[in-house]
């Protein structure tokens, strides 16, 4: 210790010599500007980021026994000929006739992958273990992914050549396209994967396209083993180009309104305008409705589209199984229903840029789902169990139930055994229906038509603005060999993989192989071509 010190001594003396030591004085103290200061990080990443998977939560799974698809054959109809039970004496009655089906759902595998590198976890230590956050990521990645594909995935429909443009000209709408204006107005159908990963409408009816927003369209993806796959399943083909020119009276306020024929598997469109055609055309909005107006000069804050990527019908993904959409609308025969098929209402599309929304009967109730429940009643002596709705049509319909704040019909439900609600009850702003009472509910439930029975409405994170969706899970009479009406069947649940090291990183895999399954198809229904009513 006392080399050390003599030592120390005499640097500084040799550092004062210098002047050392005079410069070192001249920045005096310590200051959080010093830089001597600790990084206060919390340990382990935190997960700002949603798994939202109801249907995933709710939908039963069932094992399969191999092969490339689920097979199953089903008697549709009995006694299709009605015969009579009368018979008379000493003799027998006709043969009865059935009707039969066969059904298939082919199997589809589905997965993430990804990779964490040495360096990586090597720096990582003392702070999270990213192997684990890998994994993690990975599977909530699959999950919201398969989430959306159980909702809307679509291998089997395939949604054409849209309809050429309706096209009409006025000074009533607050527009801005100068007089003797000529547009060339296109549309696209899009799918619920086009819908969900191109420029997102949100909760309104109607999207305005801003600078950078261009259509989700497909494309090759290069995959982790250097193998390539065609991804498709967003857009079905442009339409044929529609023409109008304003009107020359010496106004510059023109709209030009467009409206198409709905397509069955749509969800929404997407509008292309420009005074050219072809490649000249400019992506303008997205609708969720079969229809929209044209308020501004062509070009104003539009990109243009990749035209060719829309000259072919590529709304079908066949990497991935059917969703409800898919299963819905497969069903269905056009609008309304089959004796055997979904139920289907696309509403008309009214007048263009407003269309047609859900309407209130006057009796704290919407038409439109009256008329459905009246439907499955009728039809199939049945009630739906949910409601899936968009949150702009959860607005919609509480709006409808309650107008001007509905307060005569508020109920306020209190627990007398719990006395700190009782007393800390009070009146919350903010209504919202959460449920909507099936009169033939009752019926169903056997109790005669003293009650009915109230059906959940909720938001599902994957449901386009403009659609509605009626699910079943259970029949109130038996329907022998049928465990569940509609479900999940894998040929292999979810399973982990990590590949051989041939690099300085670990990569992974999670994956799982299966279809969505209706035994029911009758038991599902929709309502789409919804305008917003706010």
């Amino acid at each position: 210790m006392s080399e050390l010190t003599d030592t120390t001594i005499q640097s500084l003396r040799d550092a004062r010599a210098k002047g050392s030591i005079t410069n070192l004085l001249k920045a005096a103290g310590i200051t959080v500007a010093s830089n001597l200061t600790s990084y206060d990080l919390e340990a382990t990443a935190k997960n700002l980021f949603t798994v939202l998977t109801p249907l995933l939560k709710e939908l039963p799974t069932e094992k399969g026994k191999g092969g490339d698809a689920t097979h199953w054959k089903a008697v549709t109809a009995v006694n299709t000929t009605k015969q009579s039970i009368g018979v008379s004496e000493g003799n027998r009655n006709a043969f009865i006739s059935i009707t039969t089906k066969a059904y298939t759902a082919a199997y589809k595998e589905v997965g993430m992958d990804s990779f964490v590198t040495f360096a990586a976890d090597e720096a990582a230590e003392g702070f999270d273990d990213v192997k684990d956050v890998n994994y993690y990521t990975m599977l909530s990645s699959l999950l919201i992914e398969e989430e959306a594909e159980i909702f809307g995935g679509n291998t089997s429909i395939a949604l054409g050549t849209c309809g050429t443009p309706t096209l009409s000209d006025n000074t009533a709408d607050g527009g801005t396209i100068p007089e003797t204006t000529t547009l060339k107005v296109y549309c696209v159908a899009l799918t619920p994967d086009g819908l969900r990963k191109g420029p997102s409408i949100g909760d309104n009816t109607y999207y305005k396209a801003v600078t950078g927003d261009v259509l989700f369209m497909s494309y090759t993806r290069t995959n982790a083993d250097g193998s390539t796959d065609v991804i498709a399943g967003f857009n079905g083909q442009i339409s044929a180009v529609a023409s109008i020119t304003t009107d020359t009276d010496g106004n510059n306020a023109h709209t030009v309104s467009a409206s198409v024929t709905p397509v069955v598997g749509a969800v929404a469109y997407a509008w292309l305008v420009g005074p050219t055609t072809g490649a000249g055309a400019l992506f303008y909005g997205i609708s969720s409705v079969a229809n929209i107006k044209i308020q501004d000069a062509v070009g104003a804050g539009t990109t243009a589209a990749n035209n060719a990527g829309l000259a072919s019908d590529l709304s079908q993904d066949d990497l991935i199984y059917d969703g409800l959409l898919s299963l819905i609308n497969g069903a269905a025969q056009g609008d309304g229903d089959t004796s055997s098929g979904a139920y289907r209402n696309v509403l008309a599309n009214g007048t263009p840029g407003t269309g047609t929304p859900l309407t209130g009967n006057g009796a704290a109730g919407v038409n439109e789902i009256e008329t459905a429940f009246k439907h499955f009643w009728t039809r199939y002596r049945l009630s739906p169990d949910k409601i899936w709705v968009n949150a702009q049509q959860m607005l919609d319909i509480t709006n409808l139930v309650l107008p001007s704040g509905g307060s005569s019909l508020v109920r306020f439900n209190v627990d007398p055994h719990d006395a700190t609600r009782m007393i800390q009850a009070g009146v919350a702003g903010g209504l919202v229906i959460g449920s909507y009472l099936n009169k033939f509910g009752a019926a169903i439930q056997g109790q005669g038509n003293t009650t009915g029975r109230l059906i959940p409405i909720v938001i599902h994170p994957n449901c386009p603005p403009g659609t509605m969706v009626f699910t079943t899970y259970k029949l109130p009479y038996p329907l022998p060999k049928v465990p569940n009406l509609i479900q999940f069947k894998t040929r292999r649940d979810y399973y982990g993989l990590d590949y051989p090291v041939v690099s300085r990183k670990w990569t992974y895999g999670t994956y799982r192989s299966g279809v969505l399954q209706s035994y029911a198809p009758f038991s599902l229904g929709l309502i789409t071509n919804i305008a917003s009513t706010n």
